[in-house]
C-alpha cells in the first residue's frame, strides 16, 4: 500500500533562515539564469524529506540551485542579461519541506531575485515561484 504524502511538513518550529549563492547565466539558447546554493543545505534537507517519506529523491541535475530565470525567452531589457553574473545573492529559505506529486522543494523570497527579474524586463516571480529544490522521488 502506497502511503499517502502529506503536502508540507516542518523540521521543529516553522522558520525562515538566509543564506546566499553564486549568480550565473547559461547560455543556453532558452535563457536561463540560476543561484548555485549550497550543497550541504539541500543534502542536510532531502535526507529530512527522505526519512518522512521513506524512499529515496534523486538529486537536482545541476546541483543546489534556485531558478531565477527558466527558459522564458528572449528579455525585454536584455542589455541587462549578465549584471552581476558570479555575485553573491542574498535569498531566505522556509524550513518547511513542500512534497508535490513528483517533487520535493523548499520555499524561497527574495527581493535581490525580484529585482533581477525586474531588470531583465520580467515578472517578479517564475512560473514555479522561487525555490530549492531538494529532490525528485523514485
Amino acid at each position: 500500500m502506497e502511503r499517502k504524502r502529506s503536502r508540507r511538513d516542518i523540521i521543529g518550529v516553522k522558520m525562515w533562515y538566509k543564506s546566499q549563492g553564486t549568480l550565473t547565466y547559461y547560455p543556453w539558447g532558452d535563457w536561463w539564469v540560476i543561484l548555485n546554493c549550497c550543497e550541504d543545505l539541500v543534502a542536510f534537507y532531502r535526507s529530512m524529506a527522505e526519512k518522512k517519506l521513506k524512499c529515496k529523491l534523486n538529486k537536482p541535475k545541476h546541483g543546489s540551485h534556485i531558478s531565477i530565470v527558466r527558459g522564458e525567452g528572449e528579455p525585454e531589457n536584455k542589455e541587462n542579461w549578465l549584471w552581476n553574473d558570479k555575485g553573491q545573492m542574498s535569498f531566505e529559505y522556509c524550513n518547511e519541506i513542500v512534497f508535490g506529486e513528483t517533487h520535493v522543494w523548499l520555499k524561497v523570497k527574495s527581493e535581490s531575485l525580484v529585482e533581477l527579474r525586474r531588470r531583465l524586463g520580467l515578472r517578479d516571480q517564475p512560473e514555479f515561484g522561487f525555490h530549492l529544490t531538494l529532490g525528485r522521488i523514485i
